[in-house]
């Protein structure tokens, strides 16, 4: 080998020994200043994160470190405070662990708005393409609070970027309605482009503010068909009578867009009036099966105000609109209603009946176990298996009927078991005295089998060995699945 040559590899090695010296040097200074941020000094934690961040280092300083390091270095971007700090804190709340994830979020609370660099950078959050970033953006905005300039901030990301109009709206929602946040949007509402005119309207409904109600019918009936549907679903979610008519007109324009006139449907379930109710009555007959589910539930979050023309329309000679109407009284869930659901358990088709079935399900409903029972012995099984499963519902003060449902035929017996199999616990102490009857035993097993719990084991292995083939071998076959052993299976 020649001299050149050998003083080539010479320098070549002098090279790669520099280098590998400067990178072990580099991880050294960097895992130093890591060290500084989880065990230094306020001064020191503090210049260390600053030296990571303007070194561009900081995420991968830290990344594949303990929980305890990466929440030390929230703590140390806190103490550092400004705006760089916040932009690391947001590419924080995508850290897999939820406290490392829930301390950025304070971290973002205690220096949020400490300049209005920081609320702007922390604004910029808002339509970041990672959801955890969004909402931990929106969480800590909403603990700030409406300053002026943070509302201004907001308001600005709905104009700039369509990613943050979701949550700039949910955030100003937050603050409920304010004067300035109204007169911000509203000058958004007048943008040239009508991606910006819907977010500012979506962000108006969320505020629910009635004041923002005519500007929004305007929009609602002048400008490009998704910006309408914006505007419509904003004065809805506001609620408020001032925009009662518009909701009308849209839920009863046929060719309106569909979700538009489900929203209208919801808002007029807010504003409740007798003309609300009307309206809502009459959709209950309408061509859109969605319209027609958001009108059931819109009446039934009216409550009791809807029931005396609810008490007619349960007359109509539509069986699909008599089963809405049972579906909203099991949905408002009062005895009161006890009387017409009772005589809806009669009606010819089993639909209607079954929908009254399930609507007297309703917790201690006592009044209604005497029809739900004989509901047991309807023709149609869907209807039997919905008043077995609403007495299971009503609980203990259906239970004793039940039992005695014990000595009915086969079928009925089995609605019971499964009945009171619904009950849970509290039901074994009524079960264990029922299984004392030898006529009751068998079906008595089937529930305390049912009901898998270990306190039923003793009465059950007393069951195993009754005179009944029937019984013990239910008896027996609900040990086995619990994992007990008998003499025999």
């Amino acid at each position: 080998m020649d001299r050149r040559k050998l003083i080539n590899y010479g320098i070549f090695a002098l090279v790669v020994i520099f280098v590998v010296g400067l990178a072990i040097n580099h991880t050294r200074h960097i895992q130093a200043m890591v060290n500084d941020m989880v065990s230094g000094t306020p001064a020191q934690r503090i210049a260390a994160a600053k030296n990571l961040l303007v070194s561009e280092q900081f995420a991968d300083a830290i990344t594949g470190d303990s929980v305890h390091v990466r929440l030390k270095a929230v703590g140390a971007l806190q103490l550092l405070g400004n705006a760089d700090a916040i932009k690391q804190l947001l590419a924080m709340l995508k850290d897999i662990s939820k406290t490392v994830h829930d301390r950025a979020v304070q971290a973002l609370i205690a220096i949020g708005d400490k300049s209005d660099s920081n609320i702007s950078q922390l604004a910029g959050g808002l339509g970041d393409g990672d959801i955890n970033v969004q909402r931990g953006t929106v969480k800590a905005m909403e603990v700030i609070g409406p300053q002026p300039n943070l509302i201004t901030q907001v308001v600005a990301q709905i104009k700039s970027s369509a990613g943050a109009r979701s949550s700039a709206g949910d955030v100003l929602g937050s603050f409920g309605p304010r004067p300035d946040t109204l007169a911000q949007l509203s000058t958004l509402l007048k943008d040239s482009d009508p991606d910006v005119r819907a977010g500012a309207a979506s962000a108006l409904g969320k505020t629910k503010n009635p004041a923002a109600i005519p500007e929004l019918i305007t929009l609602s009936q002048t400008d490009t068909p998704q910006v309408r549907r914006v505007a419509i679903e904003a004065i809805a979610l506001i609620g408020n009578i001032a925009g009662q008519a518009t909701l009308i007109q849209a839920i009863n324009d046929p060719n309106a867009d569909n979700e538009a006139r489900i929203e209208a449907a919801t808002g007029l379930g807010r504003i409740g009036t007798p003309t609300a109710i009307a309206t809502l009555i009459r959709a209950l007959d309408d061509f859109d099966l969605k319209l027609r589910i958001a009108a059931q539930g819109a009446l039934a979050r009216i409550g009791m105000p809807a029931v005396p023309d609810l008490m007619q329309t349960i007359k109509s000679n539509s069986p699909i609109i008599r089963k809405e109407v049972c579906s909203i009284f099991g949905a408002i869930g009062s005895p009161r209603l006890n009387g017409a659901l009772e005589t809806a358990l009669k009606d010819p088709v089993k639909d209607v009946r079954e929908a009254a079935a399930r609507a007297l399900g309703q917790p201690n409903n006592a009044a209604a176990i005497p029809a739900l029972m004989n509901a047991l012995k309807d023709p149609s099984g869907t209807v039997a298996s919905a008043a077995s499963q609403s007495l299971g519902r009503i609980g203990l003060p259906a239970a004793p009927a039940l039992i005695k449902g014990f000595g009915d035929n086969k079928l009925t017996a089995y609605y019971c078991s499964t009945a009171l199999s619904k009950m849970g616990a509290p039901v074994l102490p009524l079960i264990e005295k029922a299984a004392q009857n030898s006529a009751d035993q068998r079906w008595a097993a089937v529930v305390l089998g049912n009901l898998g719990i270990a306190e039923a084991k003793p009465t059950l292995q007393k069951l195993a060995r009754a005179s009944n083939p029937d019984t013990r071998y239910v008896a027996q076959q609900a040990l086995y699945k619990m994992g007990v052993p008998t003499t025999a299976q």
